[in-house]
């Protein structure tokens, strides 16, 4: 049911559904044991489980999927990362070769970013930047508000001859700190500390559809096909994903394998790295690098090819 209400209720309304987004790959877990437990059981119900299996698969999609090496070759190779540890993330950045690199958090206020093998790069900024092979050709930031941290930039980068905006976002983070909203024995501090969870989330949600709506007015008003990449703090079945997803392909849905899952600092399963592009990009592979561990965050990678529309 969140899933059918985040695809349009914003959170400034209501928040609720949102908050359930976060739970989805429990709920769906354990929404596939009760369906095996009622067909082995032979219960009618178990129809009704199926019948759910079948509203739930493209939601489901967007955490796991599968899809079989393609043999076309690719234009463009793009990696989003948040490299929130401030470790150096130059020496694999520059291994990987990829023509556009988007970093979130890379760096601190009045400290240089990566130094890339790549020749064109976005003004000097602690949040946010883009790398390029290709010439940029115009660049400049949005969505700021100096009481949040979220922030948005962009740069239309000449790419074989076709002109792609590039977006890199940071929705509003959340601001937890892991050690002081773990479970601990003491219930009394538990109920404290989920009730400052609940809040914060909440609060948030309706700051990020506020984000939200100015990167969709800026994603509209392009002249150019988009590749939106960068860190959402949102999950796929989310309000946020939806809003921004609108008009755009998720380069995991249409050829990823495995699990998108690319948050690992709490130990479960969360999406909340993307990489989505308009339908004149076709992304060809994409790969969440859990090889390497220098941030919270994995590198995500995704190949395109350009089409002549």
């Amino acid at each position: 049911m969140s899933v059918f209400f985040n695809t349009f209720l914003s959170p400034k309304l209501f928040s609720y559904f949102n908050l359930l987004s976060l739970a989805f790959p429990f709920l769906m877990a354990l929404h596939c044991l009760l369906l095996g437990f009622w067909i082995i059981q032979f219960k009618k119900r178990a129809v009704i489980f199926i019948l759910g299996t079948v509203f739930f698969v493209l939601p489901t999609l967007r955490w796991v999927n599968y899809h079989p090496v393609q043999s076309q070759s690719a234009d463009l190779k793009v990696i989003t990362f948040n490299n929130k540890s401030k470790k150096n993330a130059q020496d694999y950045l520059n291994a990987q070769k990829a023509d556009l690199v988007f970093l979130q958090e890379s760096g601190t206020k009045g400290a240089s970013m990566p130094e890339l093998d790549l020749k064109y790069q976005t003004d000097q900024e602690w949040l946010l930047s883009i790398y390029s092979r290709y010439k940029i050709l115009k660049q400049g930031t949005f969505m700021e508000d100096k009481e949040r941290i979220g922030k948005a930039q962009f740069a239309d980068i000449l790419v074989k001859g076709k002109i792609i905006r590039c977006i890199n976002v940071y929705l509003e983070p959340y601001f937890f700190v892991k050690n002081k909203i773990m479970p601990s024995q003491d219930m009394d501090q538990n109920e404290i500390k989920g009730k400052i969870v609940l809040s914060t989330l909440l609060k948030t949600f309706k700051i990020h559809a506020e984000q939200v709506s100015e990167i969709k007015e800026f994603i509209a008003k392009s002249p150019y096909p988009v590749i939106l990449c960068g860190d959402f703090n949102s999950v796929p079945n989310s309000y946020e994903y939806y809003q921004l997803s609108k008009g755009l392909s998720d380069a995991f849905v249409l050829s990823g394998s495995g699990w998108a899952t690319s948050f690992h600092d709490y130990k479960i399963p969360i999406r909340i790295d993307y990489i989505l592009s308009s339908s004149q990009i076709k992304a060809l592979t994409y790969q969440v690098d859990r090889s390497v561990n220098i941030s919270d965050h994995f590198p995500v990678i995704a190949e395109f090819k350009i089409l002549n529309e």
